[in-house]
């Protein structure tokens, strides 16, 4: 299960600020106060809504190089609306951060629940990293048949490809 709920006191009186109200205690950042005062107090918004404000505010932390913040922002996302965007995000972030392992999990996770081929590719690249080289290239070979043109996938299976015929053809270490 994918769960990034940290554990909560038992018995503490005070209320649980929602997770809009959360990111913005302690912020040192006017836009994620902002964006989160207003996902958070919008009268009507709905969680959809919410969600994608949160995740569009994580994407640009992502883009500038925040990757703490970004996840974050993407994991409470995923706490108001259960999203691929959001596991996605979570998974490049991961991934930005050398945790391939968590990386993997988020970005299958993903593509589990809505196929993409961006997401395919980025899960191929990550297995590729962690050296699982048969299912980088199928998680690949996934993302070309969503997309058939997909030029940086077609150039990644090849790669694959090499390496799983040089692995093939490396002798036996000395006993």
């Amino acid at each position: 299960m994918l769960s990034r709920h940290k554990s909560r006191e038992r018995g503490s009186s005070e209320a649980e600020p929602s997770p809009a109200r959360r990111l913005s205690i302690g912020s040192s950042n006017p836009k994620v106060e902002l964006a989160s005062s207003f996902a958070a107090t919008m009268p009507g918004m709905d969680h959809y809504d919410q969600s994608e404000i949160l995740r569009h505010e994580a994407f640009s932390h992502y883009s500038a190089g925040d990757h703490s913040k970004a996840l974050e922002l993407y994991n409470s996302s995923f706490d108001l609306h259960p999203n691929p965007g959001a596991l996605r995000g979570i998974g490049e972030c991961y991934s930005a951060m050398g945790r391939s392992r968590e990386a993997i999990v988020y970005l299958a996770a993903s593509v589990g629940m809505s196929p993409c081929p961006k997401a395919s590719f980025q899960l191929g690249e990550e297995l590729l990293r962690a050296g699982h080289l048969y299912a980088a290239k199928r998680a690949v070979e996934d993302a070309i048949t969503r997309l058939p043109h997909f030029k940086a996938a077609q150039e990644l299976l090849s790669e694959i490809e090499q390496e799983i015929q040089a692995s093939q053809h490396t002798p036996p270490p000395p006993s």
